[in-house]
C-alpha cells in the first residue's frame, strides 16, 4: 500500500484492521465502526473486497461514500491494489472496467463504486459485499440505506463506518440501537490510539498538564502521544472538534452536538 501518499510498503494489517478483520465471521456479517481519522478502515475494506472478487465465485461488491471526489479516491485505492499485484505477477483478468465499476470474468465477481444518493446502484444485482464510506456525513443516509437493505443477500457483509459528525442522525441513532441490543450490527470503536504514528518525541521542556496526567493514566497514553495530541489539538478551533475527529472513546466522538 502507499503510505502516507509516499512510499509504497507491505499490505500489513494495522491494529484496527486486525481487529476488525477478526471479528467478521459467518455468524458476525454486519458491522458498524466508529473511528478517529486515518486509520485504513476504509483500505481494508477495500482490499477484502477485491481479494473477494478475485478468489471467489458470485462476488458483487458495493462501496458508496459521500460524495464524488471520496467516489473516485477510493477507486483510485482498488486500481492501486490491482497495479502492485499485476507488478508483482499477480494476473488479474479484468472483463469490464469502467469509471465505477470493475467487474472479474474468472470469477463472475464485481466491484461498484459510487456516491450514497446514487440511483440505481446494484444495477438489478442482489449484492453480497457492501461498505459505506462516512455515513455520518452522507445527505440522505436513511433513505439510502433503505435502498441498499433491499439489494443485500442474506449472507452479505456490510461494513458501515464513519467518524463523528455530531450527536444525531442516522450513523448516530444506529449506534445507540446497537449499544442498547437493538440492531443487526456489531459496533466497534476505533480510538486516535490505534495508530501508532500518532505519537511524537517531547520537545525539550515539555510539561505535562494536569488534565493530560490524568487521561495518561486513565488510557494508558505514553508522553509521546500526548504530545501529539496537543500539537494536532492546537491546529483546531476548539477542543471539543478535535475531539470528534482523533476521540478517546465514543463519548468524545459524539461531543459536538448534531
Amino acid at each position: 500500500v502507499a503510505r502516507d501518499g509516499k512510499k509504497i510498503v507491505p499490505f500489513e494489517l494495522t491494529r484496527a484492521q486486525d481487529e476488525l478483520d477478526h471479528s467478521v465471521t459467518p455468524e458476525s456479517l454486519r458491522h458498524i465502526i466508529l473511528k478517529a481519522r486515518q486509520l485504513g478502515i476504509s483500505y481494508y475494506i477495500e482490499a477484502r473486497f477485491l481479494a473477494q472478487c478475485l478468489t471467489q465465485e458470485g462476488i458483487h461488491a458495493v462501496v458508496l461514500a459521500q460524495e464524488k471526489e471520496a467516489t473516485m479516491l477510493l477507486l483510485r485505492r482498488v486500481h492501486f491494489l490491482i497495479e502492485q499485484m499485476v507488478k508483482d505477477g499477480i494476473a488479474v483478468e479484468k472483463d469490464y472496467d469502467s469509471k465505477y465499476e470493475i467487474t472479474f470474468p474468472k470469477t463472475n465477481s464485481s466491484f461498484f463504486l459510487g456516491t450514497a444518493g446514487q440511483k440505481g446502484f446494484s444495477r438489478g444485482i442482489m449484492v453480497n459485499r457492501f461498505h459505506g464510506s462516512e455515513v455520518s456525513i452522507w445527505q440522505d443516509p436513511r433513505d439510502t440505506m433503505t435502498a441498499v437493505l433491499g439489494s443485500l443477500t442474506p449472507d452479505a457483509e456490510v461494513f458501515l463506518e464513519s467518524t463523528a459528525h455530531g450527536a444525531g442522525g442516522y450513523f448516530y441513532e444506529e449506534i445507540k440501537r446497537c449499544q442498547e441490543g437493538k440492531s443487526s450490527y456489531k459496533f466497534h470503536f476505533y480510538p486516535w490510539t490505534h495508530e501508532v504514528e500518532y505519537a511524537k518525541t517531547p520537545p525539550r521542556g515539555f510539561m505535562v498538564t494536569p488534565d493530560e496526567s490524568y487521561m495518561a493514566t486513565k488510557h494508558k497514553l505514553t508522553i509521546e502521544q500526548l504530545v501529539w495530541r496537543r500539537e494536532k489539538f492546537n491546529g483546531y478551533p476548539s477542543i471539543e472538534e478535535a475531539m470528534q475527529e482523533f476521540p478517546l472513546t465514543p463519548e468524545e466522538a459524539f461531543i459536538v452536538t448534531g
